[in-house]
């Protein structure tokens, strides 16, 4: 702790009646965790209730990590007793927010918010949280963690279920909302893609926002009158210019500034022109601001592109309809022959079976061979012979890998697309060293 100053006073807790009790023994700390393998000496911890498991069974664990103290249902050393332990962290997060006056900008969307995140958080000089942590727990953690009067700062929002969309803004209280792109994701629980649209369109109410322009057609289900389009199509609002596309890299115009981006994706290219338009309005000098985009890092497996032998094309993170429709386009734009791994996309629901159908398809149109991964591999192998394209389908990454190592060749183009569970990074490391 700097200068012994407590950036997580427990006995805060107290003083907003979301405790009832703290131990003698609680000492201060710089952040908290939800995590116990992420708590020590100056990261707290707390203890709720989980989908398998409670946090009060890691309670040890997390003391002998030295977590100066512990938020909990139940007494004990070092803890601060919090009726709902949920509610406590969740409830001193909101009022961290509200006392440090941050300018926040909200994310969400079917696909695209972690790469959106990244370019706007650089264009910005914002703090954002690392990877794609975007749920209830992992942001109020950040707000605690981070959080410093005035700043600005970048969230990522996520939903797979009716109603978080309302706890993530209760939590958060966007500044500005975004909505990358609306398609379907989570219909397990969603049901539909109106659904998905009326869901993620909450973060436009009552706020500016800003949509991608290829949600257009989910627009009646999207809150808000003040919300500007962006993207590269003629009827954008603030709209990128294409000045040049390599295959490997993008070129676009922006009121007079030039990006190039490392990567054949329009929609990584999208999530810059938001940033800049962000930048834009905050008055920033769009000149710096475009070479902080340039050199921002999104994190990996999320249509990287490398060169050696031949070209690989690195989206292993995850994969639904929209961001596979995104990912085939850009592999179409590599010279033949071109290969895919193509993973299941999960949580579609009922619709799972159409929609891997229609990757088939979609995929025998791009592609001069495909190696389908997972459950619904069988469905969509054969939709992309029925395109008159060879397929085969495999059970998970290993056998993927093993198909796909023999048929690479000098000048070839590979994609590797799906979703995080089935593991498919493996698959890329496996090609990448092939280069």
């Amino acid at each position: 702790m700097k200068a012994g100053h407590a950036v997580l006073d427990p006995r805060e807790l107290l003083t907003l009646g979301l405790a009832t009790a703290v131990a003698d023994d609680a000492g201060a700390a710089d952040g908290i965790v939800f995590d116990s393998r992420d708590a020590g000496p100056q990261r707290a911890f707390a203890a709720l209730p989980g989908g398998q498991n409670h946090g009060r069974e890691y309670i040890a664990s997390a003391l002998a990590l030295g977590s100066p103290f512990v938020i909990s249902d139940q007494p004990g050393a070092r803890v601060v007793v919090c009726p709902d332990p949920t509610l406590a962290l969740h409830g001193w997060a909101t009022n961290r927010r509200r006392q440090t006056g941050a300018r926040v900008v909200g994310i969400t969307g079917s696909a695209g918010k972690t790469t959106a995140k990244t370019f706007v958080a650089a264009a910005l000089r914002a703090g954002s949280p690392p990877g794609n942590l975007n749920t209830p727990h992992a942001l109020a953690c950040h707000i605690l963690n981070t959080f410093t009067a005035g700043s600005r700062e970048v969230l990522e929002l996520g939903i797979d279920h009716v109603g978080e969309m309302q706890q993530l803004l209760a939590l958060t209280e966007p500044d500005i909302g975004v909505v990358t792109a609306v398609g379907q994701a989570h219909l397990d629980q969603l049901d539909s893609v109106e659904v998905v649209s009326r869901e993620k369109g909450l973060i436009l109410a009552g706020r500016p926002g800003f949509v991608h322009e290829d949600s257009a057609a989910f627009y009646p289900y999207l809150p808000g009158s003040s919300r500007v389009t962006y993207g590269f199509g003629p009827d954008a609002e603030r709209r990128g210019f294409l000045v040049a596309s390599s295959g490997a890299t993008v070129t676009f115009g922006y009121r007079g500034f030039t990006v190039e981006l490392p990567t054949p994706s329009l929609a990584v290219a999208s999530a810059a022109v938001l940033a800049l338009a962000l930048a834009e309005d905050a008055g920033l000098d769009l000149a710096e601001v475009t070479e902080r985009i340039t050199q921002a890092q999104v994190p990996g497996s999320r249509m990287r592109v490398q060169v050696g032998r031949f070209t690989l094309l690195d989206d292993a993170y995850n994969a639904n309809p929209l961001s596979m429709k995104a990912a085939l386009q850009s592999a179409g734009r590599f010279p033949r022959p071109r290969l895919a791994v193509l993973g299941d996309m999960k949580e579609l629901g009922k619709e799972a079976e159409a929609r891997h159908s229609e990757l088939g398809l979609a995929a025998g149109a791009v592609f001069d061979h495909v190696i389908a991964v997972g459950e619904w591999a069988g469905v969509t192998a054969e939709s992309v012979r029925q395109a008159g394209v060879t397929a085969e389908a495999t059970t998970d990454a290993a056998e993927a890998i093993a198909a796909v190592l023999p048929l690479l060749s000098n000048g070839c183009a590979v994609l590797v697309k799906g979703s995080h569970s089935l593991g498919l990074e493996a698959v890329s490391e496996a090609v990448r060293h092939a280069l």
